[in-house]
Order: C-alpha cells, then sequence, then structure tokens
C-alpha cells in the first residue's frame, strides 16, 4: 500500500508520521527538513523514532566544512547540524548541497531521508536511494502493462477489467 504525508516542523509529529508510514509499506521516503536552520529537525524526528541519539559524523562535517572553503564563504555554526545522523543510520552523499540524505533501517522497514532542494533530491534518488533499491529488492521482478482506452467511461471501463 502506498501513502502519503505532509508533516510540519513538529519531531513528535515527524516521529508519529514515520511509524504510521512504516505500516503503509516497507520503504519509506521523506524529502525535507535536513537543512541547517531550527525548523529542519527531520533527522531528529527519525533519530526519536529509532529510539536512538544523533552522532556527529567527522566525515560529514569535514565535507559541510569543505563546501564552503571551496566557495570562499564563512560558513555558519548550524551547519555542523548537517553533520548529525542517527546512530546506526547511514549517510547518502550529497554532491550538490550541504544536506546529507539518510538512510536507517528498523524492523525490516527502509528509511530514505532526502534534501526538499527539488535538483538535490532528485539527483540523490537517481545515484544513491534507487540503486540502493534495486540492490535490497534484487531477484524480484515487477510486471507492469500499459493500457490505453479510448471512447469508453472510466466506471465502465473497471467494470471490464475487474479481477
Amino acid at each position: 500500500m502506498a501513502s502519503a504525508h505532509t508533516v510540519g516542523d513538529d519531531e513528535d509529529e515527524i516521529m508519529r508520521t514515520l511509524s504510521l508510514a512504516s505500516e503503509d509499506g516497507d520503504v519509506v521516503v521523506v524529502t525535507g527538513g535536513l537543512g541547517p536552520t531550527d525548523d529542519d529537525i527531520t533527522r531528529e524526528g527519525l533519530a526519536k523514532f529509532l529510539g536512538v541519539e544523533l552522532k556527529l559524523d567527522d566525515r560529514l562535517a569535514e565535507k559541510i566544512k569543505s563546501f564552503f572553503v571551496k566557495r570562499n564563504i564563512e560558513m555558519s555554526k548550524r551547519n555542523m547540524r548537517q553533520a548529525c545522523v542517527p546512530a546506526g543510520a547511514k549517510a547518502i552523499e550529497n554532491k550538490f548541497g550541504t544536506a546529507s540524505g539518510i538512510m536507517a533501517e528498523k524492523e525490516g522497514k527502509i528509511f530514505f531521508l532526502m534534501p526538499g532542494v527539488p535538483m538535490e533530491m532528485k539527483r540523490m534518488f537517481e545515484d544513491s536511494v534507487l540503486p540502493e533499491l534495486e540492490h535490497k529488492i534484487s531477484g524480484q521482478a515487477v510486471a507492469m502493462k500499459k493500457l490505453k482506452c479510448f471512447g469508453i467511461g472510466e466506471s465502465v471501463l473497471a467494470e471490464k477489467i475487474e479481477i
């Protein structure tokens, strides 16, 4: 089953929604809330949901510092929030910004958190998330068939193709 949720900047609401989403499917994909500002609390909500602490990832911290040095821009201390990952989770590289994604697992469910910036999120999904999913489901097959229908109402068609 697929579901979609829109969640405000509330840690407990994020935690509850992650729980609900994991009841609906084996893979949960989240976008947004991984930036450096106080309202970017998706990583905190995930850590709370997983029952773990956030840990500073030294490799991410260096990457973030390097991002600003290369651009000759002063880095705010707030950016170091983006180097924190829930204990036991894995950072997903962001080649275009400072907000790394996060991959975590709990009770056989996989959670992918990606930045909300569309270009960053799309590239991260294509470069990292999709290959990870393909690796996890290797050996399984998905069959699809496209049916193009013209000149018939949706309700009549539904009756004709019911299984």
